[in-house]
């Protein structure tokens, strides 16, 4: 399992501004994912940031996070846009777009 540090890197290497982000570790073996309160708001840290938690599947190689990071930020993107959140078959189109073009 790699470092949240290590997610930040490998994400920014890709060209994902991680700025919008505040990466948390939660125990669990899903990949990730971003909360919203009642009102559909993102939840965001104390910097201010969108809180993305990740957990074991998501951190189990920099490839992983790189395309968990960019799942989540495809619902970001979409509920600051559109105020409502992007399908699952959407996000997972922007994480295999950046894992095929992954740099190690």
């Amino acid at each position: 399992m790699i470092s949240l540090q290590q997610a930040k890197a490998a994400a920014s290497r890709q060209g994902i501004d991680m700025r919008v982000f505040e990466l948390r570790f939660e125990p669990g073996f899903h990949y990730g994912y971003i909360s919203q309160i009642g009102t559909g708001s993102l939840v965001r840290g104390e910097s201010g940031r969108i809180l993305l938690t990740l957990q074991e599947s998501g951190l189990v190689s920099e490839g992983d996070a790189v395309e968990t990071i960019a799942h989540e930020l495809n619902h970001v993107r979409s509920i600051l846009k559109t105020g409502f959140i992007s399908s699952e078959a959407t996000a997972e189109t922007s994480a295999k777009q950046a894992g095929r073009y992954f740099r190690a």
